[in-house]
């Protein structure tokens, strides 16, 4: 969507038609998310747990669309003799948007700790993407009737693209908890390797190749990309639809049977007396930083937010040991305080840890001390006699 706006007031001749494409782009997501809603709720009865599924339709379909737009909004054929060659500069920023991207999204990965923390950091990607796409379009631009170059232009385009992909993406990974972010982190890989893909085929070797077997391509690419996604949105939701009666049907006889013979699915059957609170494992530290209430379809909201950012800092602190380490059947303490004297540089999962000196016995107390508030905690939690966690559960009993 934000392609075709700035688009807007450099394509002449054809600005309505961009306009109506922008419309298409802004609305059709937004409607197909709604019936996918609407069919999740009344024909599938899904929960709200499952409604990320619309958030996933939501964004397939913006992707779609907007490569439909592109599709529809190509300037078409040139004639060989009309083709404009690439310049120098053309080729150094193809070039930067072959690694730039993916060199800046291991930076902000380290420097986030995988997205945990500072997440603003990552938002340099979709940046850079933003402005090389510009740049790529503003050198591809047909002037002084002059022919576009293709090349250029389409790289630019796909460069808006990806960045626009990529924000959603930081989007999810600042919205989700830590535990959930490594599947956006590999989304966000995986558009930046298709970015790259794009570029080498689209800016470089597309040069190379002849004009009738570029036509070639392109017609069967027309033919079949519409195909593939239109098999995969019937099988996928076929899928689920069937899956979902399946397992709906097979419940329900399950429980009916399992019912005669005197077992219970009501929650509170099995809780029994709720402990007091000074008798509560979970209430002491550590454990009473992750107490939570939680609203259908809402975020959590944790009780005891400090606590909880105080017991993630000291969790960071953690040293996992290496391969050749783990796969022994007993530790050996040398090869763990060897692993402590170098530190670790950081990667795009990890954050940076500094290097330690001393004797194998110095650096391992000095690397269990940073743990010792934890230990206490631990040992005061384990004297209460009695546990109870109060899970607020989304799809049913809240306490």
């Amino acid at each position: 969507q934000s392609l075709l706006l700035i688009c807007l007031p450099i394509m002449k001749g054809c600005r309505l038609r961009l306009t109506g494409m922008g419309i298409v782009t802004i609305i059709g997501p937004i409607s197909v998310a709604f019936v996918a809603d609407r069919i999740m709720d009344d024909q599938l009865n899904l929960k709200s747990g499952d409604r990320y599924m619309v958030l996933l339709v939501f964004f397939a379909a913006a992707i779609v669309l907007s490569l439909l737009a592109m599709f529809r909004l190509r300037h078409g054929w040139i004639a060989e003799e009309a083709k404009r060659r690439v310049g120098r500069l053309g080729n150094v920023l193809l070039g930067l948007n072959l690694f730039t991207p993916i060199g800046l999204y291991l930076l902000a990965g380290r420097l986030t700790n995988g997205g945990s923390r500072d997440e603003g950091w990552l938002m340099l990607v979709p940046g850079w993407l933003f402005f090389a796409g510009l740049a790529l379009m503003a050198l591809g631009r047909g002037v002084g009737g002059l022919q576009p170059i293709k090349p250029l232009r389409g790289s630019g385009e796909m460069s808006f693209l990806i960045g626009a992909a990529m924000l959603s993406v930081i989007f999810l990974i600042g919205e989700a908890e830590t535990y959930e972010q490594d599947p956006y982190v590999i989304i966000g890989i995986i558009l930046l390797g298709i970015l790259a893909l794009h570029h080498v085929m689209r800016g470089f070797v597309s040069r190379w190749v002849r004009d009738s077997v570029q036509r070639f391509l392109f017609k069967w690419t027309v033919r079949g990309v519409p195909t593939l996604i239109v098999l995969a949105i019937v099988g996928v939701s076929a899928y689920y639809a069937l899956g979902k009666t399946m397992a709906n049907s097979a419940l329900a006889k399950y429980k009916a049977t399992s019912e005669a013979e005197g077992w219970s699915y009501d929650f509170n059957d099995y809780v029994g007396e709720v402990p007091a609170d000074d008798d509560n494992f979970f209430m002491a530290k550590p454990f009473s930083g992750f107490l939570y209430t939680q609203k259908v379809g809402e975020k959590p909201v944790y009780l005891n937010p400090t606590i909880k950012t105080n017991i993630e800092a000291v969790l960071d602190l953690k040293v996992f040991p290496r391969d050749r380490i783990r796969k022994r059947t007993s530790p050996h303490l040398g090869d763990f305080a060897d692993l402590l004297r170098r530190g670790d540089p950081g990667n795009a999962f990890s954050a940076y840890r500094s290097p330690m000196e001393g004797t194998d016995r110095e650096v391992i107390e000095r690397y269990l001390a940073q743990f010792d508030d934890l230990f206490h905690d631990l040992q005061e939690a384990a004297k209460r006699p009695k546990h109870y966690f109060p899970y607020p559960f989304n799809n049913g009993h809240n306490p």
